[in-house]
């Protein structure tokens, strides 16, 4: 079973100055559970509704500039925050949607990997995204922004077991996590982010079968290496708090 996640709400807005001190307790930024707290969700994610939902959080640098730029180490630092949307209010205007949100529970990200049931490749849909009008005329949008031209972005970044992967360009971005037991890759986390469309942010456990293993393997052989900044003279419950950009 896959947990689906929302991620376009901006949680450095309800704390903006305390966002950019030189370094941060992680503690005083989490939201808390029983609180409630104002949510927007960008058009991208304005299929949301009422109900449970979880909500990726950041840490404020992430948040606003993405994993590669920089820190790709705050993957450790973020969060996935379960809760209750009520009082859905659209502003189509500014093309927006507000909720209020009651927190019931948050771990991080990592942590939430292992609650996911495995997901088996010869009877499953894959998570990662697939292009294309049906089953069998589609293929696979990775081996797409792979074969196109050199204005794509191909980044990667190893931490703790788990490889990061990002492709970006002609206004679309891909995210995965990875990570191997014994000789299987298996995909944890996908997210698919155009600029124009809905957002699909996914927590899986899926084996990668042959040819999605082979193709991502290519691509994390061919991609740069991320360089982190962000892990000097902190301790396991810091951050520094995000750059000016």
């Amino acid at each position: 079973m896959s947990i689906e996640l929302l991620q376009t709400m901006q949680w450095s807005k309800l704390c903006w100055e305390q966002s950019f001190a030189e370094v941060i307790e992680l503690d005083t930024l989490l939201p808390r559970v029983g609180q409630h707290y104002p949510i927007v969700l960008g058009r991208n994610e304005d299929f949301a509704v009422e109900g449970r939902a979880f909500i990726l959080w950041l840490p404020p640098h992430s948040e606003l500039n993405g994993w590669w730029d920089k820190r790709p180490s705050e993957i450790l630092q973020s969060y996935v925050i379960e809760g209750e949307l009520t009082n859905r209010r659209e502003n189509w205007e500014a093309r927006e949607l507000s909720f209020d949100f009651r927190v019931i529970s948050l771990q991080k990200l990592v942590d939430s990997f292992p609650s996911c049931i495995e997901q088996d490749s010869l009877s499953n849909h894959s998570p990662l995204p697939y292009l294309g009008q049906d089953a069998i005329s589609s293929w696979l949008g990775w081996k797409s922004t792979w074969q196109l031209d050199s204005s794509w972005r191909f980044e990667k970044y190893e931490i703790n077991g788990y490889i990061y992967l990002m492709s970006s360009g002609s206004e679309y971005m891909s995210e995965v996590i990875l990570s191997y037991e014994k000789d299987d890759l298996y995909l944890h986390y996908s997210a698919d982010l155009p600029s124009v469309g809905s957002y699909s942010t996914l927590i899986t456990k899926y084996r990668l079968p042959h040819k999605e293993q082979a193709l991502l393997q290519q691509i994390f052989s061919k991609a740069e290496t991320l360089r982190d900044t962000s892990s000097q003279a902190l301790t396991d419950n810091q951050i520094h708090g995000a750059d000016y950009w």
